[in-house]
């Protein structure tokens, strides 16, 4: 996974519009054509907390259920989900930080979203989150979509 941050939409222009520089390095050579996914989201730091290089990060790509409107999502997502699980992180030992986004900046993609969790060790992840309460945000997404990616996290630019 690679993320990118961006000033604005001209910084983000400057990167990925017409007649850039971008592939010059070979980077894009080498995936499979159609492989992965690009959001273009808005991100929300929901607990913030120390991760480092030794920390262990869970990615989860979320994809909306058919019946659910991207609105109704991010509500819900917004304001009962990510209040329900910062209170979980916040009493987890070992959980760091909690940030969501949004894709909501641009055209729909292959996901609605992205949840990522910072933990202390691969240990503490395993015990998992402790006292998250079903708020109904599993009835609004689409399981089988919805994709989890477990790893660490390198910064190349600071």
């Amino acid at each position: 996974m690679v993320a990118m941050w961006f000033r604005d939409d001209h910084h983000y222009d400057a990167w990925f519009g017409e007649g850039t520089q971008r592939g010059n390095d070979g980077f894009f050579d080498v995936l499979e054509p159609g492989a992965g996914a690009s959001l273009k989201t808005t991100e929300n730091v929901v607990v913030d907390g120390e991760a480092s290089q030794d920390s262990e990060k869970v990615v989860y790509f979320v994809k909306r259920g058919a019946h659910v409107t991207t609105d109704a999502l991010f509500a819900h997502w917004r304001d009962r989900h990510a209040p329900n699980v910062a209170a979980a992180v916040e009493r987890t030992e070992g959980c760091l930080r909690y940030v969501i986004s949004h894709a909501d900046l641009g055209v729909a993609g292959s996901y609605d979203g992205i949840a990522e969790i910072w933990w202390s060790s691969a240990e503490a992840r395993r015990a998992g989150l402790q006292g998250v309460e079903d708020d109904g945000f599993g009835a609004l997404i689409d399981r089988e979509q919805t994709v989890t990616i477990a790893g660490s996290e390198r910064p190349i630019v600071g």
